[in-house]
């Protein structure tokens, strides 16, 4: 077994300081890709603690600050979120080393959520599934209400401005949709010059997907706010709902016999307007383009240019990415391109 390295040990000693310092412990690196940080897994004497660990050269860079933010977040808003429905939450901090660039978190026991929906776990009853995606709904809501910032702004500009940006473009061209893309930044141009839309920004998780949360008994706890930031609510919201349609045939096909996938839409929703307060028809609108939106950061978040091994399974991959973007498509567009003729003319 490879020995605890010292900034582990003391880590965990931070997160149980009434152990002593030479009790035995066992580390594990989680599983899953990392790109700025680690994450390790410790035990010992019957105490187990999940640690993030950020290199030096990491604080540094672009993700400075990030580990900062989740500390806050985790200490100061989590506890409200908790104190409101006990069943939803995030794990407790331990322990943070700041100057170190250690976070230590309670290690959660259960599942992720997406082994619930897609995984070849045993079927969960329709309500069992029903009431977790309102609690994921819930919890999402109250951040999105606690958090909500005086910086307003047309979302249809924001998502035209991310379809436009060289990045996205770029990466669709490797797609073989640029056609498709055409059309979708065409739609987000009407959208923005019919709407006078201004909502309020938030904090957002960043990447809230199933895989984020984790089933507790009778509640759920979301993990990963490392990429919380301040944007529009409805990505979160679209980012949840893209992962299902993401899923192969057969995985979407098993959740749809745990429960309806409309009503798995409807439990998530039903939550978050407990505790962020109702939807307007505008919301619907962009929740629609957020869908898109996040279909669209998928082949971004692959890294395509940096993994020159992997063509043949990234060719794959991205032709399943390109029919399913264009189911997806096709499902929102008519109800955009209505939204869009419908919409006032703006006043000069």
């Amino acid at each position: 077994m490879a020995p605890v390295e010292p900034l582990v040990r003391a880590a965990f000693r931070s997160a149980f300081p009434d152990l002593p310092a030479t009790v035995p412990l066992t580390a594990r690196p989680a599983p899953g890709p990392r790109s700025w940080h680690r994450v390790i897994l410790v035990e010992g004497a019957e105490r187990r603690v999940v640690l993030k660990v950020m290199p030096a050269p990491e604080r540094a860079s672009a993700h400075k600050g990030v580990m900062e933010t989740e500390h806050r977040l985790l200490t100061e808003l989590i506890p409200r979120i908790s104190e409101a429905n006990p069943s939803v939450g995030c794990p407790r901090v331990l322990a943070y080393l700041p100057e170190d660039g250690v976070l230590a978190l309670e290690m959660i026991d259960g599942p992720p959520l997406s082994a619930i929906l897609f995984g070849p776990a045993r079927p969960s009853e329709p309500q069992v599934v029903r009431r977790l995606l309102e609690r994921c709904g819930e919890w999402l809501g109250h951040l999105h209400r606690l958090t909500r910032t005086a910086e307003r702004g047309n979302p249809f500009a924001w998502f035209r401005q991310e379809f436009e940006a060289p990045a996205v473009e770029r990466a669709i061209r490797r797609t073989g949709a640029g056609r498709l893309h055409a059309d979708i930044v065409a739609a987000a141009r009407r959208l923005e010059s019919a709407s006078t839309a201004d909502v309020a920004r938030c904090t957002v998780h960043g990447i809230f997907a199933p895989y984020h949360v984790l089933v507790h008994g009778e509640g759920i706890r979301v993990i990963d706010l490392e990429s919380a930031h301040v944007g529009y609510p409805y990505v979160d919201l679209a980012l949840f709902d893209a992962h299902r349609a993401f899923q192969s045939p057969w995985a979407r096909a098993e959740t749809a016999r745990r429960c309806p996938v409309d009503e798995q839409r409807r439990a998530l929703l039903d939550g978050y307007q407990r505790a962020a307060g109702p939807l307007s028809a505008l919301d619907h609108l962009a929740l629609g383009l957020a869908r898109v939106h996040a279909f669209v950061r998928f082949p971004r978040a692959w890294q395509i240019e940096r993994r020159p091994r992997t063509v043949a399974k990234d060719a794959i991959r991205l032709a399943w990415w390109r029919w399913r973007l264009a189911q997806v498509w096709r499902e929102d567009a008519p109800a955009l391109e209505r939204a869009a003729h419908a919409m006032p003319a703006p006043s000069s």
